[in-house]
């Protein structure tokens, strides 16, 4: 329901342009298949479902300290998803997005 919910924010309003300065290449309207709009998605789903793992596999409360390997597991997920935001990768229909905007997806997906 967020990346809905972030889409359309995106796509029909500039509430994120307007209060954190964050832009796409493309200005108002954005396109349904603007590349950046895709990797937006694509950080979006990919950190909420690498959580979605961490917290099912941890052992025991939330105040538990998970184990070393999966503490590992999920900072080298985060790091590789946050180099591909950065890169402009030919081979696909994605292009780079600004810290600005990942750390947009970063507190969307704390605060949920």
């Amino acid at each position: 329901m967020l990346t809905v919910a972030l889409v359309r924010t995106i796509l029909k309003t500039n509430f994120f342009q307007d209060k954190f300065g964050v832009s796409l290449a493309t200005q108002n309207p954005i396109d349904h298949n603007n590349p950046q709009l895709h990797m937006i998605v694509y950080l979006q789903v990919a950190i909420i479902s690498q959580a979605l793992i961490f917290v099912t596999r941890s052992h025991g409360s939330f105040m538990e300290r998970p184990s070393v390997v999966l503490m590992c597991a999920f900072c080298i997920a985060q790091l590789i998803s946050i180099i591909a935001a950065y890169g402009d990768w030919g081979f696909t229909k994605i292009q780079a997005i600004s810290g600005g905007w990942i750390g947009i997806v970063w507190v969307l997906n704390i605060v949920r």
